[in-house]
């Protein structure tokens, strides 16, 4: 069994759904997880090319860039309190 690093979950199975084993209460659940069936490119995959083809084309920038700023303030906390070892504020900037 493979255990998921940071939890206290096991993967039990190989080569079909995840099985996850944990202790809940001193009885052992089990939770499958199911297979997400591929359906061509994913989300990640999609952002990336419009934001290529914003760049080539010139155009507007997929994201809003107050929406960036958001997302960086909260990647720049995270960072923080994993060095602090502790919550930290989240510092929106201004713009």
């Amino acid at each position: 069994a493979l255990r998921i690093p940071s939890t206290e979950c096991w993967n039990g199975t190989v080569g079909g759904p995840m099985k996850l084993y944990t202790d809940v209460a001193g009885l052992q659940t089990v939770t499958e997880l199911p297979i997400i069936p591929d359906e061509g490119p994913g989300l990640f995959d999609r952002k990336i090319r419009s934001f290529l083809d914003a760049i080539e084309s010139s155009g507007p920038a997929p994201v809003p860039s107050s929406q960036i700023l958001y997302n960086q303030a909260i990647i720049d906390a995270i960072a923080r309190s994993a060095e602090a070892g502790r919550e930290v504020e989240v510092v929106i900037p201004e713009v």
